[in-house]
């Protein structure tokens, strides 16, 4: 954890014993600590207490909020992966600060996956990973929809851009911002692939087609290695000042 969410401002924090920030300060070393307000600003707090039931924040100054990170303006749809991996896929999609994520049921998708309860958390997974990312966006959970129900949202797939080694002819973000402006939505497939009768009702939707380069990857290391490539495009990694405070 490089950054503490709290859900607002306040001039002082407390945390009983047993909840997650509670253990978290109780370990930290140093009284320095790095907290964000979800969609806000982030700051740095002092650790007042650690001793008893409770763990106290206070002396806290605050970042100009227009020094928060800008927004990264995808959302990611993954076909469902076994729930191992798809805790993995929200926490990395928290990091990266993504507008949001859903997951894909796809002919080949083992009916249990969605009943996992891993998904349940997914707000949890979320949020760790914006912690980690040291930002405060936390990206919205989009849940879990069939094929057609999503190919059935108006506009959906026009603004889509779907990964896949056979059909993409192009590297994604191989035209920078400019060839692919407008796309909003990355669309990757399951552990087990995209059907033909898949791959060709996405392409009759509108949906443009992309590669991450020669390797077939998993799930996980595909959606890690597709935002970097879409971000790196849009010039969201040309600076590193968004991973420093700054008063």
């Amino acid at each position: 954890m490089n950054l503490l969410l709290v859900p607002e401002i306040q001039g002082e924090y407390r945390w009983p014993a047993g909840t997650r920030e509670h253990d978290f300060l109780r370990r930290l070393g140093g009284e320095e600590v790095r907290v964000g307000v979800v969609g806000g600003p982030r700051g740095i707090a002092r650790l007042l207490s650690s001793g008893g039931n409770e763990v106290v924040l206070g002396d806290l100054r605050w970042e100009p909020e227009n020094r928060a990170p800008r927004a990264v303006p995808f959302r990611l749809w993954v076909g469902l992966p076994r729930p191992s991996e798809a805790r993995r896929i929200l926490w990395h999609a928290g990091s990266f600060g993504v507008e949001g994520v859903g997951f894909l049921s796809l002919e080949r998708t083992p009916p249990g996956y969605a009943r996992s309860g891993s998904l349940e958390e997914a707000a949890t997974f979320l949020r760790e990973g914006a912690e980690q990312g040291f930002h405060t966006r936390v990206p919205e959970f989009l849940g879990v929809w069939d094929l057609g129900e999503w190919c059935a949202v108006a506009g959906r797939a026009d603004s889509a851009i779907g990964l896949d080694p056979y059909r993409g002819e192009k590297l994604l973000g191989e035209e920078g911002e400019r060839g692919e402006a407008g796309r909003k939505e990355l669309l990757f497939g399951g552990e087990r692939g995209w059907t033909p009768g898949e791959l060709e009702q996405l392409a009759a939707a509108g949906v443009t087609w992309r590669h991450l380069g020669g390797a077939i990857l998993r799930s996980e290391a595909a959606v890690v290695s597709g935002l970097t490539l879409a971000l790196r495009a849009r010039g969201h990694l040309d600076q590193a000042r968004a991973a420093q405070l700054e008063f």
